[in-house]
This record gives structure tokens, C-alpha cells and sequence, in this order.
């Protein structure tokens, strides 16, 4: 056990009242810190929460605007087919012709690899 310290006032005479007073402002403070540290570790879990909630709200919006731009890319496909099948239809003779200067072409730039 710790045992009180020789606290004197000066004259030689103990101040046992002052050291009990200091002694009651020490418990003070430590409740004071325990308290303190409380909050802080409260505002830390509401942070973390706000900053888990934020991110989540963020992925949701990117997804969102992910899931946009597909559905914008196979509508243009969709319509690049169509055009595609509506070009054949009105010149098949045209149409065979360029599928077949391509396929000439692809076939020079592959045997030269």
C-alpha cells in the first residue's frame, strides 16, 4: 500500500486537509479523463458509422450510373445491328462486297504477322 506522503504547510505541521482536497481533485480529475475518453470513443464509432454510411451511399450511386451507361451502350448496339441488318437488306450486293474487301484485308495485315 502506498502510504501519504510528509506534506507540510511550512511550519513543520502536516496539512492534512489540503492533502485530502488535493487528494479529492486527483479522483475528480481522473473521473473527468474517464468521461472524456468515453466521448471520444463514442464520436469515433458515430464517425466511423457516418463514414461507412457515406460509402455506401457513393458505391449505390456509382453503381446506378454504372448500370446507366450499360443499358446506354446496348441500346446503341441494338441500333448499330439493326442499321447493320437494315443496310444489308436495302444493298446485299454492296454489303457482300465490303465483307468481302475487309475479309481481304484482315487476311493481308494477318500473314505478314
Amino acid at each position: 500500500m502506498a502510504r501519504e506522503p510528509d506534506i507540510t504547510n511550512g511550519n513543520g505541521k502536516v496539512a492534512q486537509a489540503d492533502y485530502e482536497a488535493l487528494s479529492q481533485q486527483i479522483a475528480a480529475l481522473k473521473s473527468d479523463l474517464a468521461g472524456i475518453t468515453g466521448t471520444l470513443a463514442d464520436m469515433g464509432r458515430h464517425q466511423s458509422r457516418y463514414a461507412a454510411a457515406q460509402a455506401r451511399a457513393t458505391a449505390d450511386q456509382l453503381r446506378d450510373a454504372g448500370a446507366e451507361q450499360v443499358e446506354a451502350l446496348r441500346l446503341r448496339a441494338n441500333d448499330a445491328v439493326d442499321q447493320a441488318d437494315a443496310f444489308v437488306k436495302e444493298r446485299p450486293g454492296t454489303a457482300v462486297a465490303i465483307a468481302a474487301a475487309l475479309g481481304f484485308i484482315l487476311g493481308l495485315a494477318s500473314s505478314r504477322r
